[in-house]
């Protein structure tokens, strides 16, 4: 999945919060004829290259005070644009965010729903569970 680059960049810069507590930005989606919203042709943002930063104002030596979003730089914290999925409630248009830590290849996940907010997912059939190892 790939997200316009000229749409995108504006709604990351501007998001500020914490992983699946605070709804992040739906983007706009990149098809073959450019940008579903802009038209802009330039090459997008591949949805694996968005991630989590943890910020730190100056001089904090303990828990982030909030986290970003970037697509320039890799962290460890996992995907907020892990995939585009149905929302389990409306049936719309929703992201899958997955947050944990790479070193113990330990994650969570939420759906994001821009109608239903945040959602829980639902284990799946074949015993995938969204809130524990994968």
């Amino acid at each position: 999945m790939e997200y316009c680059k000229s749409c995108a960049t504006l709604l990351l810069r501007e998001w500020k919060g914490w992983p699946l507590r605070n709804p992040i930005p739906m983007l706009p989606q990149r098809g073959d004829g450019g940008c579903d919203v802009c038209g802009s042709l330039e090459p997008g943002i591949p949805s694996k290259d968005i991630q989590w930063l943890n910020y730190h104002e100056p001089y904090n030596t303990g828990l982030p005070d909030y986290w970003l979003l970037v697509y320039e730089q890799k962290t460890k914290w996992g995907r907020p644009y892990y995939s585009e999925i149905e929302c389990r409630r409306c049936h719309g248009r929703a992201v899958l965010s997955e947050h944990g830590d790479a070193r113990r290849e330990s994650y969570r996940y939420k759906i994001n729903c821009p109608k239903c907010g945040l959602l829980s997912p639902q284990p799946r059939s074949d015993g995938w569970r969204p809130e524990f190892k994968r």
